[in-house]
C-alpha cells in the first residue's frame, strides 16, 4: 500500500505493481460461455426447482445411439462430468436426500447463479425457460422438427 496526498486529501492506494491484481477484483465477474449441455442441465434444475442426477438425464432424454447384438440401443446421457463442472463454478449446490432410496444428491440453483442471471427470484429464469419450452411443446412432433439431438435447444446466458 503507498499513501497519496494532493495536499487537501489522503488516500490509501495500492502500489503500482499490484495495479493489474486489484484492476481484476473490482472488475464485474463473467462466466465462461456454457455448453449445450450445461444449459440444458441447468434449465431442469431451474424448471424443477431441485433435482436429481437421475431426474435431469430422464428430463434431457437419450443422445446417444450404440449399435448392441439386438441392433440400435439408446443410451441415456452422463450428466455427472457436467454436475461436476457447474457444482465447482457455484452455479448449481447438492445435498443428499438421506430420506430418499439410495441416498442421491440433490442439485439446486445457487444465489450466484442468480446474481449471474441477473435475476432476483428463481420464478424469473423459470418464466423465461418456460415460455419457449411450453409453446414447443404443445405443437404436434414432426419429423424433422427437433434438433440433432431430438430435442429442443435450450439457451441461457449468464452476464
Amino acid at each position: 500500500m503507498q499513501v497519496l496526498d494532493d495536499g487537501s486529501h489522503v488516500q490509501l492506494a495500492p502500489e503500482r505493481r499490484f495495479h493489474d491484481a486489484v484492476a481484476q477484483l473490482v472488475q464485474p465477474e463473467r462466466m465462461a460461455r456454457l455448453t449445450q449441455e450445461q444449459a440444458e442441465v441447468l434449465a431442469v434444475v431451474i424448471m424443477e426447482g431441485m433435482a436429481t442426477r437421475r431426474r435431469i438425464e430422464e428430463v434431457r432424454g437419450a443422445a446417444q445411439l450404440s449399435i448392441g447384438p439386438e441392433g440400435p440401443v439408446s443410451l441415456p446421457q452422463d450428466s455427472s462430468e457436467t454436475l461436476a463442472l457447474l457444482l465447482s463454478r457455484g452455479l448449481l449446490c447438492a445435498k443428499r436426500d438421506d430420506h430418499a432410496m439410495g441416498r442421491p444428491l440433490v442439485y439446486r440453483p445457487t444465489p450466484r447463479l442468480l446474481q449471474l442471471l441477473k435475476a432476483e427470484t428463481l420464478e424469473e429464469p423459470k418464466r423465461a425457460i418456460a415460455g419457449p419450452v411450453e409453446h414447443r411443446s404443445q405443437a404436434e412432433p414432426t419429423p424433422g422438427s427437433t434438433s440433432p439431438l431430438g430435442r429442443p435447444f435450450v439457451s441461457l446466458v449468464i452476464h
